[in-house]
């Protein structure tokens, strides 16, 4: 069982569901398992996808109904770990540099005490013609950063409260959290 898991919502983005998938099998940390919940149960693009990637970390739950973006959203919480010793949440509008996992769980790993890892998002903008280029800004103000906008180390510091990060309330940015019962969150 991989020790991270992945969850990938999606609702018709079918480019954009290629682009964050791709991100997530270039990292370095190979050790993971996506979950992709396609909400629109008429869209057989990410089956599509998923069948022409032939990776076996990857799987699809395809809904029966539209749940609408709350529901499906919150669905990565609700389902049960199996075995996973960390929860990630890619939203089909999003990438990873290769070395995310790598350092979300290392920063984990270097302190048990902490449940949740979070990280800044860069911003890439959608030109007319279809290519993403980086805006040189990010959601938060940066500190210390290497080539990419990466950090150079992590750091704790105070946060929110930890609801923000269970459900539909998640602030922007990319996180790891250490997976501390079966599901994250009592249905």
């Amino acid at each position: 069982m991989a020790r991270v898991r992945v969850f990938i919502p999606t609702y018709r983005r079918g480019a954009l569901l290629q682009r964050a998938l791709e991100s997530l099998r270039r990292q370095t940390w190979e050790d993971w398992e996506g979950v992709i919940h396609n909400d629109d149960p008429e869209d057989p693009a990410p089956a599509a996808l998923i069948a022409s990637l032939q990776d076996p970390r990857l799987r699809l739950h395809q809904h029966h109904s539209n749940l609408g973006p709350v529901e499906t959203f919150n669905q990565g919480f609700t389902e049960p770990m199996r075995g996973a010793s960390y929860f990630s949440l890619l939203e089909d509008d999003n990438t990873w540099y290769p070395h995310f996992l790598d350092t979300m769980v290392g920063a984990l790993e270097q302190h048990p005490h902490i449940a949740l890892a979070w990280c800044n998002q860069r911003i890439w903008q959608e030109s007319p013609s279809g290519r993403w280029e980086d805006t040189g800004t990010s959601v938060h103000p940066e500190g210390r950063t290497l080539e990419g906008g990466a950090r150079t180390e992590p750091e704790v510091v105070p946060w929110g409260h930890f609801s923000q990060a269970m459900g539909a309330r998640m602030a922007n940015g990319a996180m790891v959290m250490r997976v501390l019962s079966r599901s994250l969150r009592t249905p």
